[in-house]
């Protein structure tokens, strides 16, 4: 069974909301069993989601008759970011800008906005022209722009990372990223560029203001139309970048990432 962000998430919230401290140390006073039966799920899942929180750095055990966790700075760091985060969103989105958000989301299309990023990149390679399409990774089409949503998902790195999932292009010769753009959760685009077929040091580009709300109705775009539909990793021309987005679909997409 796949683990999930979500997964990880609620065994750290888990953690988190039921520490004590013994002797100086603190640490979470669930068992792995008491853990599965709040997260009505088995202790073998849990297992293998602690192990994985170890592997990434989110928890450390404690040794004792029983073994105990305790969130490593690491992790402490993405559930308050995530907590910050999510508070100045909703108040945002949802209270203070509810007209604008309305009129900004009726206005706009998702497709606009992948124009912008279209001429953004042109405004990139223009300064390297000697790196050509045909040295580019493609799929069964001339598309070779990918959205690389296969790691995270887009409301995890919405939420926590203050962006959506990151637009990429790639050698073909090496598969390492040739250019790689980020959309800001405060509407701002921004690009990397790699030399050396990947190797090279970044080349950061400058940031670039985008309308108010496109990367929120960007961001409900591709994680309705690519990550709850399976789409991965995929290049842009095979998600739907013509549906049309209402203001609901973006209130659903706050809560749902307030939740993962």
């Amino acid at each position: 069974m796949k683990i999930t962000n979500r997964n990880k998430l609620e065994v750290m919230n888990l953690i988190h909301n039921n520490r004590r401290t013994t002797l100086n140390e603190t640490y979470c006073s669930l068992s792995q069993q008491e853990m599965a039966e709040y997260l009505c799920c088995n202790r073998n899942k849990v297992s293998r989601i602690i192990c994985r929180l170890i592997d990434e750095g989110y928890i450390i055990p404690r040794n004792g008759k029983v073994r105990r966790y305790a969130l490593t700075t690491k992790g402490k760091g993405v559930l308050t970011n995530l907590n910050t985060k999510w508070f100045y969103i909703v108040w945002r989105y949802l209270f203070k800008n509810r007209s604008n958000l309305n009129y900004e989301v009726k206005k706009m299309k998702a497709t606009n906005i992948i124009s912008i990023l279209r001429l953004y990149i042109e405004f990139m390679r223009k300064r390297y022209p000697e790196i050509t399409d045909d040295m580019l990774c493609t799929e069964d089409t001339d598309e070779n722009i990918f959205y690389m949503n296969g790691n995270d998902g887009t409301s995890f790195d919405f939420a926590v990372n203050n962006r959506l999932c990151e637009f990429m292009l790639f050698y073909k010769s090496t598969s390492l990223g040739f250019i790689k753009i980020f959309i800001s959760t405060d509407d701002y685009i921004q690009g990397y560029l790699y030399l050396e077929e990947g190797h090279g040091t970044p080349i950061k580009f400058q940031k670039v203001p985008l309308s108010q709300g496109s990367a929120l109705l960007l961001a409900t775009l591709m994680n309705l139309q690519a990550d709850k539909k399976g789409l991965y990793d995929r290049s842009i021309d095979k998600i739907n970048l013509d549906y049309n987005v209402e203001v609901g679909d973006c209130y659903n997409f706050i809560p749902e990432c307030e939740c993962i």
